[in-house]
Protein backbone atom coordinates (compact mmCIF):
# COMPACT_ATOMS: atom_id res chain seq x y z
CA UNK A 1 0.00 0.00 0.00
CA UNK A 2 1.22 3.04 -1.10
CA UNK A 3 -0.36 5.44 1.55
CA UNK A 4 -0.12 4.17 4.98
CA UNK A 5 -2.26 6.49 7.66
CA UNK A 6 -1.17 5.18 11.04
CA UNK A 7 -3.83 6.79 12.73
CA UNK A 8 -5.95 3.28 11.68
CA UNK A 9 -3.70 1.29 13.46
CA UNK A 10 -0.44 -0.20 12.34
CA UNK A 11 1.64 -2.79 13.50
CA UNK A 12 4.85 -1.40 11.14
CA UNK A 13 8.08 -1.26 13.46
CA UNK A 14 10.58 -0.31 11.26
CA UNK A 15 10.06 1.32 7.77
CA UNK A 16 13.12 1.56 4.71
CA UNK A 17 13.20 3.56 1.77
CA UNK A 18 16.13 5.32 0.03
CA UNK A 19 15.18 9.41 0.45
CA UNK A 20 12.67 9.84 3.59
CA UNK A 21 10.86 13.39 3.35
CA UNK A 22 9.28 14.96 6.22
CA UNK A 23 6.63 17.07 5.11
CA UNK A 24 4.26 17.13 2.53
CA UNK A 25 4.08 20.90 1.80
CA UNK A 26 5.93 22.83 -1.14
CA UNK A 27 9.52 22.24 0.34
CA UNK A 28 8.83 18.38 0.46
CA UNK A 29 6.53 17.44 -2.26
CA UNK A 30 7.78 18.80 -5.28
CA UNK A 31 11.17 17.23 -4.52
CA UNK A 32 10.00 14.10 -4.01
CA UNK A 33 7.57 13.60 -6.57
CA UNK A 34 10.65 14.36 -9.16
CA UNK A 35 12.76 12.11 -7.13
CA UNK A 36 9.96 9.05 -7.33
CA UNK A 37 9.68 10.31 -11.41
CA UNK A 38 13.44 9.47 -11.73
CA UNK A 39 13.44 5.54 -10.17
CA UNK A 40 14.11 6.42 -6.26
CA UNK A 41 12.22 4.96 -3.68
CA UNK A 42 10.65 8.03 -1.39
CA UNK A 43 8.80 7.99 1.55
CA UNK A 44 7.07 11.05 2.70
CA UNK A 45 6.03 11.43 5.95
CA UNK A 46 3.59 13.80 7.64
CA UNK A 47 2.15 14.32 11.10
CA UNK A 48 -1.19 15.30 10.02
CA UNK A 49 -3.89 13.36 7.44
CA UNK A 50 -6.45 15.22 4.81
CA UNK A 51 -8.15 16.66 7.38
CA UNK A 52 -6.72 20.39 8.90
CA UNK A 53 -4.99 20.89 12.37
CA UNK A 54 -3.91 24.63 12.46
CA UNK A 55 -3.81 24.46 16.27
CA UNK A 56 -0.43 25.56 17.20
CA UNK A 57 -0.80 24.72 20.65
CA UNK A 58 0.72 20.58 20.22
CA UNK A 59 4.33 22.26 19.47
CA UNK A 60 4.11 25.87 20.38
CA UNK A 61 4.25 26.69 24.34
CA UNK A 62 4.76 30.74 24.31
CA UNK A 63 4.63 33.58 21.73
CA UNK A 64 6.57 36.56 22.35
CA UNK A 65 5.27 38.93 19.35
CA UNK A 66 5.46 42.72 18.61
CA UNK A 67 2.25 43.12 17.08
CA UNK A 68 0.16 40.73 16.98
CA UNK A 69 0.68 37.07 16.12
CA UNK A 70 -1.99 34.72 14.33
CA UNK A 71 -0.49 31.64 13.75
CA UNK A 72 -3.44 29.04 12.59
CA UNK A 73 -3.56 30.95 9.28
CA UNK A 74 0.43 30.16 8.99
CA UNK A 75 0.89 26.36 8.46
CA UNK A 76 -2.04 23.22 8.74
CA UNK A 77 -0.23 19.90 9.72
CA UNK A 78 -2.28 17.91 7.10
CA UNK A 79 -1.11 16.63 3.59
CA UNK A 80 -0.15 19.18 1.60
CA UNK A 81 0.62 21.74 4.68
CA UNK A 82 0.13 25.29 3.82
CA UNK A 83 -1.01 24.94 0.16
CA UNK A 84 -4.34 23.99 1.45
CA UNK A 85 -4.51 27.62 3.52
CA UNK A 86 -3.90 30.09 0.76
CA UNK A 87 -5.61 31.36 -3.08
CA UNK A 88 -2.31 30.71 -5.25
CA UNK A 89 -0.70 34.27 -5.47
CA UNK A 90 3.25 33.50 -6.38
CA UNK A 91 6.44 36.29 -6.90
CA UNK A 92 9.60 35.46 -7.52
CA UNK A 93 12.28 37.18 -5.33
CA UNK A 94 14.40 39.71 -7.43
CA UNK A 95 18.28 39.57 -7.68
CA UNK A 96 18.57 42.09 -5.15
CA UNK A 97 16.86 39.45 -2.53
CA UNK A 98 19.89 36.68 -3.18
CA UNK A 99 23.06 40.14 -3.25
CA UNK A 100 25.13 40.57 -0.15
CA UNK A 101 24.51 44.02 0.78
CA UNK A 102 27.05 45.72 2.70
CA UNK A 103 24.13 48.15 4.80
CA UNK A 104 21.94 44.61 5.93
CA UNK A 105 24.35 42.92 8.22
CA UNK A 106 24.40 38.98 7.52
CA UNK A 107 22.70 39.47 4.16
CA UNK A 108 23.69 37.55 0.99
CA UNK A 109 22.90 34.26 -0.75
CA UNK A 110 25.32 31.44 -1.37
CA UNK A 111 22.90 31.10 -4.53
CA UNK A 112 21.76 33.64 -6.75
CA UNK A 113 18.91 34.34 -9.26
CA UNK A 114 20.36 32.88 -12.24
CA UNK A 115 20.54 29.89 -9.81
CA UNK A 116 16.93 29.33 -9.33
CA UNK A 117 15.39 30.75 -12.10
CA UNK A 118 15.73 27.45 -14.41
CA UNK A 119 13.88 25.87 -11.35
CA UNK A 120 11.25 29.03 -11.05
CA UNK A 121 10.32 27.85 -14.92
CA UNK A 122 10.17 24.29 -13.65
CA UNK A 123 7.84 24.65 -10.99
CA UNK A 124 5.62 27.86 -12.74
CA UNK A 125 4.98 24.65 -15.87
CA UNK A 126 3.55 22.12 -12.65
CA UNK A 127 1.73 24.97 -11.24
CA UNK A 128 0.04 26.08 -14.97
CA UNK A 129 1.66 29.62 -14.16
CA UNK A 130 3.07 31.06 -17.52
CA UNK A 131 5.78 32.06 -15.72
CA UNK A 132 8.06 33.79 -18.74
CA UNK A 133 5.13 36.07 -19.52
CA UNK A 134 4.39 37.18 -16.39
CA UNK A 135 8.34 38.50 -15.64
CA UNK A 136 7.11 41.61 -18.52
CA UNK A 137 3.15 41.12 -17.69
CA UNK A 138 3.13 45.39 -16.73
CA UNK A 139 3.96 46.51 -20.51
CA UNK A 140 0.06 46.30 -21.19
CA UNK A 141 -1.91 49.31 -22.23
CA UNK A 142 -2.23 51.49 -19.47
CA UNK A 143 -4.05 55.21 -18.45
CA UNK A 144 -2.95 57.98 -19.77
CA UNK A 145 -3.35 59.77 -16.30
CA UNK A 146 -0.58 57.07 -14.35
CA UNK A 147 1.55 56.43 -17.23
CA UNK A 148 4.68 57.69 -15.74
CA UNK A 149 4.90 55.76 -12.93
CA UNK A 150 5.64 52.76 -14.91
CA UNK A 151 9.01 52.74 -14.55
CA UNK A 152 10.46 54.54 -18.39
CA UNK A 153 14.19 52.91 -18.20
CA UNK A 154 16.25 50.82 -16.49
CA UNK A 155 17.53 53.60 -14.46
CA UNK A 156 13.93 54.53 -13.07
CA UNK A 157 13.37 54.18 -9.08
CA UNK A 158 10.07 52.98 -8.75
CA UNK A 159 9.42 49.58 -9.56
CA UNK A 160 6.50 47.69 -10.79
CA UNK A 161 6.25 44.26 -8.70
CA UNK A 162 3.73 41.75 -9.37
CA UNK A 163 2.10 38.49 -7.99
CA UNK A 164 0.66 35.95 -10.50
CA UNK A 165 -1.80 33.23 -10.04
CA UNK A 166 -4.04 30.64 -11.62
CA UNK A 167 -7.04 29.11 -10.46
CA UNK A 168 -7.56 26.51 -8.62
CA UNK A 169 -4.51 27.43 -6.30
CA UNK A 170 -1.87 24.59 -6.62
CA UNK A 171 -2.31 21.70 -4.23
CA UNK A 172 1.02 19.92 -3.22
CA UNK A 173 -1.29 17.13 -1.75
CA UNK A 174 -2.84 16.79 -4.79
CA UNK A 175 0.21 16.53 -6.44
CA UNK A 176 1.69 13.69 -4.37
CA UNK A 177 -1.02 11.55 -4.11
CA UNK A 178 -1.24 11.96 -8.18
CA UNK A 179 2.47 11.02 -8.49
CA UNK A 180 2.15 8.12 -5.93
CA UNK A 181 -0.76 6.68 -7.76
CA UNK A 182 1.43 6.25 -11.19
CA UNK A 183 4.72 5.51 -9.28
CA UNK A 184 4.57 1.82 -9.11
CA UNK A 185 5.04 1.79 -5.14
CA UNK A 186 8.32 3.82 -5.27
CA UNK A 187 6.38 6.53 -3.76
CA UNK A 188 4.83 6.65 -0.68
CA UNK A 189 2.89 8.68 2.02
CA UNK A 190 2.64 8.01 5.64
CA UNK A 191 0.10 10.10 7.53
CA UNK A 192 -0.55 10.24 11.35
CA UNK A 193 3.19 9.90 11.36
CA UNK A 194 4.59 12.31 14.09
CA UNK A 195 8.17 12.81 13.78
CA UNK A 196 9.87 12.96 17.24
CA UNK A 197 13.82 13.13 16.49
CA UNK A 198 16.13 12.40 14.21
CA UNK A 199 18.87 9.40 15.65
CA UNK A 200 22.66 9.55 14.66
CA UNK A 201 25.33 7.29 14.16
CA UNK A 202 27.63 7.04 16.95
CA UNK A 203 30.41 9.55 14.60
CA UNK A 204 27.43 12.10 14.60
CA UNK A 205 27.79 12.68 10.93
CA UNK A 206 25.14 10.80 9.54
CA UNK A 207 21.55 10.39 10.26
CA UNK A 208 20.67 6.89 11.08
CA UNK A 209 16.79 6.74 11.35
CA UNK A 210 13.71 8.86 12.34
CA UNK A 211 11.84 8.11 15.54
CA UNK A 212 8.02 8.84 14.37
CA UNK A 213 5.10 8.55 17.31
CA UNK A 214 1.94 7.12 16.01
CA UNK A 215 -1.11 7.87 17.10
CA UNK A 216 -1.49 5.43 20.32
CA UNK A 217 1.30 6.64 21.45
CA UNK A 218 3.69 3.26 19.80
CA UNK A 219 7.07 4.32 17.84
CA UNK A 220 8.39 3.18 14.74
CA UNK A 221 11.86 4.00 12.89
CA UNK A 222 11.95 5.12 9.33
CA UNK A 223 15.40 4.23 8.06
CA UNK A 224 16.31 6.09 4.95
CA UNK A 225 20.14 6.85 3.01
CA UNK A 226 19.14 10.52 3.29
CA UNK A 227 16.59 12.71 5.09
CA UNK A 228 15.07 15.44 3.90
CA UNK A 229 13.24 17.41 6.72
CA UNK A 230 10.91 20.22 4.77
CA UNK A 231 8.50 19.95 8.19
CA UNK A 232 8.13 24.20 7.86
CA UNK A 233 9.94 27.09 10.24
CA UNK A 234 8.98 26.34 13.47
CA UNK A 235 8.32 22.26 13.12
CA UNK A 236 12.10 21.64 11.40
CA UNK A 237 13.52 23.90 14.67
CA UNK A 238 11.64 21.89 16.58
CA UNK A 239 12.86 18.65 15.39
CA UNK A 240 16.44 19.63 15.09
CA UNK A 241 16.36 20.68 18.69
CA UNK A 242 14.89 17.96 20.14
CA UNK A 243 17.40 15.51 17.85
CA UNK A 244 20.10 15.24 20.84
CA UNK A 245 21.52 11.57 20.23
CA UNK A 246 24.90 13.03 20.04
CA UNK A 247 24.71 16.70 21.55
CA UNK A 248 22.75 18.23 23.53
CA UNK A 249 22.81 21.54 22.05
CA UNK A 250 20.40 19.25 19.13
CA UNK A 251 21.29 18.22 15.25
CA UNK A 252 23.39 20.62 12.95
CA UNK A 253 23.02 23.18 16.34
CA UNK A 254 26.62 23.53 17.06
CA UNK A 255 27.09 27.08 16.94
CA UNK A 256 23.64 27.95 18.53
CA UNK A 257 22.39 28.54 15.14
CA UNK A 258 19.15 26.74 14.99
CA UNK A 259 15.87 28.85 15.46
CA UNK A 260 17.71 32.15 15.16
CA UNK A 261 17.30 34.65 12.56
CA UNK A 262 13.15 34.49 12.03
CA UNK A 263 11.69 36.22 9.72
CA UNK A 264 8.02 36.61 8.65
CA UNK A 265 6.52 39.27 6.31
CA UNK A 266 4.79 41.56 8.96
CA UNK A 267 2.14 43.14 6.59
CA UNK A 268 -0.31 46.19 7.79
CA UNK A 269 -2.80 49.01 5.81
CA UNK A 270 0.11 51.94 6.66
CA UNK A 271 -1.01 54.49 4.59
CA UNK A 272 -3.55 56.53 2.25
CA UNK A 273 -2.51 57.95 -1.30
CA UNK A 274 -4.19 61.05 -1.69
CA UNK A 275 -4.07 61.67 -5.70
CA UNK A 276 -4.45 65.22 -6.82
CA UNK A 277 -7.35 63.99 -9.17
CA UNK A 278 -9.83 61.11 -9.89
CA UNK A 279 -8.68 58.50 -12.01
CA UNK A 280 -10.01 55.03 -13.69
CA UNK A 281 -9.54 52.10 -11.03
CA UNK A 282 -9.21 50.16 -14.13
CA UNK A 283 -5.58 51.09 -14.62
CA UNK A 284 -3.63 48.10 -13.77
CA UNK A 285 -1.87 49.06 -10.68
CA UNK A 286 -5.03 49.31 -8.71
CA UNK A 287 -7.42 46.15 -10.01
CA UNK A 288 -6.35 42.45 -10.46
CA UNK A 289 -5.69 41.96 -14.30
CA UNK A 290 -6.48 38.81 -16.50
CA UNK A 291 -2.82 37.90 -18.15
CA UNK A 292 -1.54 35.01 -20.42
CA UNK A 293 -4.67 32.21 -18.90
CA UNK A 294 -4.12 34.08 -15.72
CA UNK A 295 -4.69 36.79 -13.09
CA UNK A 296 -1.91 39.46 -11.81
CA UNK A 297 -1.99 42.16 -9.28
CA UNK A 298 0.76 45.21 -9.46
CA UNK A 299 2.38 46.77 -6.83
CA UNK A 300 5.01 49.40 -6.59
CA UNK A 301 8.10 49.27 -4.76
CA UNK A 302 12.12 50.56 -5.51
CA UNK A 303 14.79 49.70 -7.85
CA UNK A 304 17.80 47.85 -6.62
CA UNK A 305 19.37 51.09 -7.28
CA UNK A 306 17.26 52.65 -5.37
CA UNK A 307 17.60 50.55 -2.18
CA UNK A 308 21.10 50.84 -2.15
CA UNK A 309 21.50 54.60 -2.43
CA UNK A 310 18.96 55.02 0.37
CA UNK A 311 20.36 51.83 2.37
CA UNK A 312 16.52 50.57 2.18
CA UNK A 313 14.56 47.15 2.37
CA UNK A 314 12.86 45.56 -0.42
CA UNK A 315 9.23 46.74 0.81
CA UNK A 316 6.40 46.50 -1.37
CA UNK A 317 2.43 48.01 -1.33
CA UNK A 318 -0.60 47.31 -2.83
CA UNK A 319 -2.73 50.30 -3.87
CA UNK A 320 -6.50 49.58 -3.45
CA UNK A 321 -9.18 51.58 -3.94
CA UNK A 322 -10.99 52.53 -0.62
CA UNK A 323 -14.10 49.79 -1.34
CA UNK A 324 -12.19 47.33 -2.61
CA UNK A 325 -9.63 47.74 1.00
CA UNK A 326 -13.04 48.01 3.14
CA UNK A 327 -14.51 44.53 1.01
CA UNK A 328 -10.91 42.62 1.85
CA UNK A 329 -11.15 43.91 5.53
CA UNK A 330 -14.54 42.13 5.70
CA UNK A 331 -12.33 38.86 4.38
CA UNK A 332 -10.12 38.79 6.76
CA UNK A 333 -12.77 39.59 9.53
CA UNK A 334 -14.30 36.44 8.36
CA UNK A 335 -10.99 34.02 8.23
CA UNK A 336 -10.48 35.35 11.96
CA UNK A 337 -13.93 35.25 13.43
CA UNK A 338 -14.93 33.31 16.54
CA UNK A 339 -17.81 32.41 15.07
CA UNK A 340 -15.81 29.76 13.24
CA UNK A 341 -14.47 28.22 17.07
CA UNK A 342 -18.50 27.43 17.25
CA UNK A 343 -19.33 23.37 17.88
CA UNK A 344 -21.82 23.38 15.26
CA UNK A 345 -18.97 24.66 12.61
CA UNK A 346 -16.87 21.86 11.13
CA UNK A 347 -13.68 23.86 10.95
CA UNK A 348 -11.56 21.16 9.43
CA UNK A 349 -14.02 21.28 6.41
CA UNK A 350 -14.59 24.63 6.10
CA UNK A 351 -10.66 25.43 6.11
CA UNK A 352 -9.95 22.89 3.88
CA UNK A 353 -12.58 22.70 1.70
CA UNK A 354 -14.67 26.69 1.95
CA UNK A 355 -11.78 29.27 2.81
CA UNK A 356 -9.56 28.96 0.12
CA UNK A 357 -11.99 29.08 -2.11
CA UNK A 358 -13.37 32.09 -0.04
CA UNK A 359 -10.03 33.62 -1.30
CA UNK A 360 -10.24 33.09 -4.85
CA UNK A 361 -13.68 34.79 -4.66
CA UNK A 362 -11.98 37.82 -2.59
CA UNK A 363 -9.47 38.26 -5.46
CA UNK A 364 -12.35 37.90 -8.29
CA UNK A 365 -15.43 39.70 -6.70
CA UNK A 366 -13.67 41.99 -4.74
CA UNK A 367 -11.90 43.51 -7.82
CA UNK A 368 -14.94 43.55 -9.92
CA UNK A 369 -17.66 45.45 -7.01
CA UNK A 370 -14.83 47.85 -6.61
CA UNK A 371 -14.56 48.16 -10.17
CA UNK A 372 -18.35 49.66 -9.70
CA UNK A 373 -16.50 53.05 -8.37
CA UNK A 374 -14.97 54.05 -11.49
CA UNK A 375 -12.87 56.53 -10.91
CA UNK A 376 -11.11 57.52 -7.37
CA UNK A 377 -8.94 59.77 -5.57
CA UNK A 378 -7.98 58.10 -2.32
CA UNK A 379 -5.94 54.53 -1.86
CA UNK A 380 -5.47 52.50 0.75
CA UNK A 381 -1.85 51.13 0.97
CA UNK A 382 -1.38 47.68 2.11
CA UNK A 383 2.36 47.19 2.79
CA UNK A 384 4.73 43.79 2.02
CA UNK A 385 7.48 44.33 4.59
CA UNK A 386 11.00 42.73 4.43
CA UNK A 387 13.35 43.07 7.66
CA UNK A 388 16.61 43.05 8.55
CA UNK A 389 18.21 39.52 9.62
CA UNK A 390 17.86 39.52 13.72
CA UNK A 391 19.37 36.93 15.34
CA UNK A 392 17.24 37.53 18.31
CA UNK A 393 14.74 36.97 17.01
CA UNK A 394 14.13 33.21 17.55
CA UNK A 395 12.56 29.53 18.08
CA UNK A 396 13.77 28.02 20.68
CA UNK A 397 12.91 24.97 23.17
CA UNK A 398 10.47 25.49 25.79
CA UNK A 399 10.19 23.64 29.31
CA UNK A 400 6.63 22.95 28.68
CA UNK A 401 6.52 18.94 26.85
CA UNK A 402 4.13 17.75 23.74
CA UNK A 403 2.28 14.45 24.87
CA UNK A 404 5.17 12.47 23.87
CA UNK A 405 7.28 13.82 26.24
CA UNK A 406 9.24 15.97 23.47
CA UNK A 407 10.14 19.96 24.50
CA UNK A 408 7.65 22.28 22.91
CA UNK A 409 8.88 25.65 21.17
CA UNK A 410 8.86 29.53 22.43
CA UNK A 411 8.69 32.10 19.72
CA UNK A 412 10.28 35.78 20.28
CA UNK A 413 10.43 38.22 17.28
CA UNK A 414 9.76 41.57 17.09
CA UNK A 415 10.04 44.46 14.36
CA UNK A 416 13.12 46.37 15.16
CA UNK A 417 14.04 49.96 15.15
CA UNK A 418 16.14 49.75 12.00
CA UNK A 419 12.84 48.13 10.61
CA UNK A 420 10.84 50.70 11.70
CA UNK A 421 13.25 53.28 10.18
CA UNK A 422 13.55 51.45 7.01
CA UNK A 423 9.61 51.46 6.25
CA UNK A 424 9.76 55.15 7.33
CA UNK A 425 12.61 55.47 4.66
CA UNK A 426 10.11 53.65 2.39
CA UNK A 427 6.72 55.49 2.72
CA UNK A 428 8.77 58.82 2.31
CA UNK A 429 10.81 57.99 -0.68
CA UNK A 430 7.83 56.63 -2.22
CA UNK A 431 5.56 60.17 -1.58
CA UNK A 432 8.47 62.03 -3.33
CA UNK A 433 8.16 60.13 -5.78
CA UNK A 434 4.54 60.99 -6.23
CA UNK A 435 4.82 64.14 -5.29
CA UNK A 436 7.62 65.06 -8.16
CA UNK A 437 5.34 62.91 -10.66
CA UNK A 438 3.14 65.68 -9.73
CA UNK A 439 0.14 62.89 -8.93
CA UNK A 440 -0.78 63.11 -5.47
CA UNK A 441 1.20 62.71 -2.35
CA UNK A 442 0.64 60.39 0.81
CA UNK A 443 -0.83 60.26 4.13
CA UNK A 444 0.40 58.02 7.30
CA UNK A 445 0.83 58.52 10.95
CA UNK A 446 3.55 56.29 10.32
CA UNK A 447 6.37 58.84 12.12
CA UNK A 448 4.04 59.46 15.12
CA UNK A 449 2.88 55.93 16.25
CA UNK A 450 4.91 53.61 19.25
CA UNK A 451 2.77 51.14 18.58
CA UNK A 452 2.38 50.07 14.85
CA UNK A 453 -0.74 47.98 13.53
CA UNK A 454 1.55 44.98 12.04
CA UNK A 455 0.10 41.60 11.26
CA UNK A 456 3.73 40.39 13.21
CA UNK A 457 3.88 36.57 13.08
CA UNK A 458 0.80 35.77 10.66
CA UNK A 459 2.61 32.87 7.96
CA UNK A 460 5.42 32.74 5.92
CA UNK A 461 8.05 31.44 8.60
CA UNK A 462 11.57 31.70 7.54
CA UNK A 463 15.09 32.19 8.62
CA UNK A 464 15.22 29.45 11.14
CA UNK A 465 17.62 27.01 9.10
CA UNK A 466 19.86 29.84 7.14
CA UNK A 467 21.65 28.92 3.78
CA UNK A 468 25.37 29.81 3.66
CA UNK A 469 29.32 29.08 3.03
CA UNK A 470 30.30 29.58 6.53
CA UNK A 471 28.93 26.59 9.13
CA UNK A 472 29.96 29.86 11.56
CA UNK A 473 26.90 31.74 10.08
CA UNK A 474 24.53 29.01 8.44
CA UNK A 475 23.00 25.87 9.23
CA UNK A 476 22.99 24.30 5.28
CA UNK A 477 25.26 24.75 2.32
CA UNK A 478 24.19 25.95 -0.67
CA UNK A 479 22.85 22.77 -1.42
CA UNK A 480 20.63 22.72 1.68
CA UNK A 481 22.40 19.74 3.42
CA UNK A 482 22.87 20.61 7.25
CA UNK A 483 27.28 21.23 7.18
CA UNK A 484 27.70 18.79 10.24
CA UNK A 485 25.74 15.90 8.68
CA UNK A 486 26.43 14.16 5.27
CA UNK A 487 22.74 12.41 4.59
CA UNK A 488 20.36 15.40 6.47
CA UNK A 489 19.00 18.43 4.05
CA UNK A 490 16.82 20.85 4.74
CA UNK A 491 13.65 22.19 2.28
CA UNK A 492 11.84 25.04 2.89
CA UNK A 493 11.57 28.60 3.60
CA UNK A 494 14.07 28.31 6.55
CA UNK A 495 16.47 28.14 4.80
CA UNK A 496 16.42 31.61 3.60
CA UNK A 497 19.02 34.67 4.74
CA UNK A 498 16.82 36.89 3.75
CA UNK A 499 13.08 37.11 2.65
CA UNK A 500 12.27 40.58 0.50
CA UNK A 501 8.63 41.05 0.12
CA UNK A 502 7.13 38.17 -2.04
CA UNK A 503 5.96 35.24 -0.50
CA UNK A 504 8.10 32.05 -0.38
CA UNK A 505 6.18 29.27 -1.92
CA UNK A 506 7.11 30.06 -5.36
CA UNK A 507 11.25 29.71 -4.27
CA UNK A 508 10.44 27.14 -2.15
CA UNK A 509 9.07 25.26 -5.25
CA UNK A 510 12.02 26.40 -6.57
CA UNK A 511 14.58 25.61 -4.47
CA UNK A 512 12.79 21.86 -3.98
CA UNK A 513 13.10 21.10 -7.36
CA UNK A 514 17.07 22.18 -7.40
CA UNK A 515 17.13 19.87 -4.30
CA UNK A 516 16.03 17.04 -5.97
CA UNK A 517 18.58 17.39 -8.70
CA UNK A 518 21.47 17.60 -6.48
CA UNK A 519 19.81 14.56 -4.50
CA UNK A 520 19.93 12.55 -7.89
CA UNK A 521 23.25 13.09 -7.89
CA UNK A 522 24.30 12.20 -4.75
CA UNK A 523 22.25 8.83 -5.41
CA UNK A 524 24.26 7.45 -7.83
CA UNK A 525 26.51 4.66 -6.65
CA UNK A 526 28.37 5.48 -3.68
CA UNK A 527 30.23 4.82 -0.74
CA UNK A 528 27.65 6.49 1.77
CA UNK A 529 26.76 3.93 4.35
CA UNK A 530 24.12 4.10 7.03
CA UNK A 531 24.56 2.38 10.21
CA UNK A 532 21.30 0.04 10.94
Amino acid sequence: MSLIDLSNGSSVVRLDTSICIIGSGPGGAFAAVELAADGHDVLVVETGTSIADMDPGGFVDSVSVEGGATLRFGFSRQLGGSSNLWSGRVAPFEFVDFEKRDWIDESGWPIGLQDLYPYYVRAAGLMRLPYPNFLHSHQQSVSSELASLLPQSPDDLLDVKRFFWVEPPFNTGDHLKSAMRASDGRLRILTSAHVRRLVQNPAGNLVSHAVVATPDGHELKIMARYFVLAAGGIEATRILLNSTSTSSKGLGNEDDLVGRYFTTHPKADLGVLVLNERVPISYPLFVDCTVDGGRIRHGLGFSARMQAEHHGLNHYVQISPMLEYRLSSFFEAVKGSSALNSPFIDRSRFIRSFLPGLGLMAFEAIGRLAGLQRRARLFMLRAFLDQHPNRSNRILLSSACDRFGDRKVDIKWSFSDQDRQSVLLFFSCLDQEFRKRGLGHIESTLSEMHDWPLVGVHSHFMGTTRMGNNPKHAVVDKDCRVFSTENLFISGPSTFPTGGYANPFFTIAALSLRLADHLKRCLQPSSLVVET
